[in-house]
């Protein structure tokens, strides 16, 4: 699982102190991550809203020009984002508005790396164990989100395709699990397929997973998925 990780904070010193520990823990453990800083709340959350930033992992200051780090925060959630949120600041007094953020973490500064250090073990953990839920009436599974290679759909009804042949079958909108799932390994390439970019091996007139299976491109947009397939790969591999 790649982390997308973003720093919020105008002071550029302590970014770049908490962006060398990040680096530090990260390299040292071989994660794939990048790491994107912004000194300001408003210019974050602009390229947040417009979707050209896709976070798994957030670092907000509180305390920042024209703009409050739990306030974007709120917004965030209130728009369905699900990342982690840590917050960092150089006092106690807001914790229990951190917690109605869902805040995973509340750090103090200045930073300390072994605290940071304890933050991200649980932070990649979660990372690593993404899961989703899948409710049927007879009971309710969750599925690593590494492992779903394909979604089919036919009107109502979602069949995930997943690793080792396993296949679940539920009824949901398409549309409704794109948007639960907020994935970017995740395209869109037909209006009945959603498929992890993950598994393709061959982009032609449909895409070739690497367990031989079709999942066709819609005919109408081809240029179009396949350039964000192609920014998918210079991106992740």
């Amino acid at each position: 699982m790649k982390l997308d990780i973003c720093i919020v904070d105008d002071s550029k010193i302590e970014a770049k102190i908490l962006k060398v520990i990040l680096d530090t823990y990260l390299e040292e453990r071989h994660f794939d991550y990048t790491i994107k800083i912004y000194d300001t709340g408003l210019a974050f959350y602009s390229d947040f809203e417009e979707g050209y930033i896709h976070p798994t992992t957030l670092f907000m200051d509180i305390f920042l020009p024209k703009s409050n780090g739990l306030e974007i925060c709120k917004k965030m959630r209130s728009k369905g984002y699900a990342g982690d949120i840590l917050i960092t600041t150089e006092t106690k007094d807001h914790v229990m508005e951190a917690f109605k953020v869902d805040a995973r973490a509340y750090i103090l500064k200045p930073y300390n790396s072994q605290d940071v250090f304890e933050v991200l073990e649980k932070v990649c953990r979660y990372a690593q164990y993404r899961t989703y839920t899948l409710k049927t009436r007879q009971r309710q599974i969750r599925i690593p989100v590494s492992d779903i290679m394909y979604i089919e759909s036919h009107e109502a009804t979602c069949t995930f395709h997943c690793l080792n042949n396993i296949i679940y079958t539920i009824r949901k909108k398409l549309d409704v699990v794109q948007e639960e799932l907020h994935d970017e390994h995740f395209l869109r390439c037909h209006k009945s397929y959603l498929v992890n970019m993950d598994y393709i091996t061959a982009a032609a007139e449909d895409f070739t997973l690497d367990t031989g299976d079709i999942v066709p491109i819609r005919k109408n947009d081809t240029k179009v998925i396949k350039d964000a397939y192609e920014q998918f790969i210079e991106k992740y591999r």
